[in-house]
């Protein structure tokens, strides 16, 4: 999901939050392959938390939950731990994005409990430490929102340390690193936060990664406009917008939309800034996202608009 200080998403879900899109990992087996019976439980679990994912996309966080439940249940009843870790996380990044912060945090603290199933885990798979990886991720997101900002570093710095050697998690890297600049921007620690979001995005450009590279733009956008580098900051923005576009992220365009009118405030060009605020405003407003639509609004009546 993307917040004026976008996370993964969502992310986020998409924070940033943003958004982040989630992977849903199921076991396999590496023996040869003989004729195995369908894991009914696995795959019903696997497609609901499809439609959780695509829910969460789309902002529609209560059907998220109900599909992240499901599945979460599906991977219960078949004690796979894996798939249940991966689950609570999917539902505290929906509770934060709907703004309950003490269920996001019952859900990242079920599990951190889950994990203790694999200690130690700096031995464990590669797989594993993901897992832990992006629930760290989700600690220190919690914790940003709450403005305690040394432990979310904490949490983000844990999380890199534990998988910056460990193949296949280079996306949940780039989200490590990118939270971590959020933090560093919050601190008025520009330099170092633009740095981190370069980082990141060289990351997501060799994965191809469009939700992230449109937040890690959407980020670096942001820092420039606090520079006063306004050109910068447009070319950002648009980037950003180009990227959300393509994957469908409404939460993420509109943000984009609003960051562009804010520039063309800043360059005196209120003809502009109007048509991109007043686009904002509409995509909150069809989302039902009334926090983001009031503060576009207040915007648009504090510069006459």
């Amino acid at each position: 999901m993307k917040v004026p200080h976008r996370q993964h998403s969502c992310s986020a879900f998409f924070i940033g939050c943003a958004v982040l899109v989630v992977l849903f990992i199921t076991a396999c087996s590496s023996a040869p392959k003989q004729q195995e019976p369908p894991r009914a439980a696995a795959l019903e679990a696997s497609k609901f938390a499809g439609y959780g994912n695509t829910f969460y996309t789309e902002a529609r966080y209560e059907k998220a939950v109900e599909m992240y439940t499901m599945a979460l249940n599906s991977y219960i009843r078949i004690d796979d731990q894996l798939g249940t870790i991966v689950c609570y996380n999917a539902l505290g990044k929906t509770f934060l994005a709907q703004g309950h912060t003490k269920k996001a945090e019952q859900m990242f603290q079920a599990a951190i409990s889950s994990l203790t199933t694999f200690r130690p885990i700096d031995e464990a798979e590669p797989k594993i430490k993901k897992a832990a990886a992006e629930t760290y991720n989700n600690l220190g997101e919690l914790a940003f929102r709450s403005d305690r900002h040394s432990e979310a570093l904490n949490w983000f710095e844990k999380g890199i340390n534990l998988i910056a050697d460990t193949e296949d998690s280079a996306g949940t890297l780039a989200i490590l690193l990118h939270n971590r600049g959020t933090v560093y921007r919050a601190q008025n620690q520009l330099e170092k936060a633009r740095r981190e979001f370069e980082e990141a995005l060289a990351i997501n450009r060799k994965m191809d990664n469009l939700l992230e590279i449109a937040s890690n733009h959407y980020m670096l956008g942001v820092i420039a406009l606090q520079q006063h580098s306004l050109e910068r900051a447009v070319d950002h923005a648009e980037k950003a917008l180009e990227f959300d576009k393509l994957t469908e992220n409404s939460v993420g365009i509109g943000h984009d939309l609003f960051l562009l009118g804010r520039n063309h405030i800043q360059m005196e060009d209120s003809e502009t800034a109007r048509e991109y605020l007043q686009r904002a405003r509409n995509i909150f407003a069809a989302l039902e996202l009334d926090r983001e639509h009031e503060k576009v609004v207040e915007y648009l009546q504090r510069n006459n608009l």
